[in-house]
């Protein structure tokens, strides 16, 4: 069962892919642009373009890279497509079956300390592509 906390989540959602397809068709249409033109000049097809304005964003960063460059937008439709995957991230996360647990014991670690993890995911599966820690962990004794 869908809590009203997740609908809302998979709304907004669909609503900010919806802007990013509609930033994406306003950049093409002020360069004057076909959207088959647009894919040609990309790398991508024609249809490729025409998903990606309807909301469809299942292309890597390197489409929005290529549309920013070829439509001179700034790097604007790279971030609306890294905010949509954030999001998109967060309501896979928040919608996993399994609860994600830690197999490491917790140990007290000083409050300036970070961990920053990659997270990808390839063929429905999550992985940890990499990590990097920041600030000082005193060994732990027994």
């Amino acid at each position: 069962m869908t809590s009203p906390e997740q609908a809302s989540l998979a709304e907004e959602l669909r609503e900010r892919r919806r802007e990013l397809g509609r930033a994406l068709k306003a950049a093409r249409r002020a360069a004057g642009l076909a959207q088959r033109e647009l894919g040609h000049k990309i790398g991508y097809s024609r249809s490729a373009v025409a998903n990606a304005e309807a909301g469809w964003c299942g292309y890597s960063s390197r489409f929005w890279v290529r549309c920013d460059e070829v439509l001179g937008t700034g790097g604007m439709l790279l971030v609306g497509y890294n905010q949509t995957r954030a999001l998109r991230i967060r309501h896979v996360i928040e919608n996993s079956p399994a609860p994600l647990e830690s197999i490491v014991p917790a140990i007290p670690v000083p409050e300036d300390f970070r961990i920053t993890l990659i997270i990808r995911c390839a063929n429905s599966s999550w992985y940890v592509e990499s990590a990097s820690a920041e600030g000082l962990i005193e060994p732990v004794t027994s």
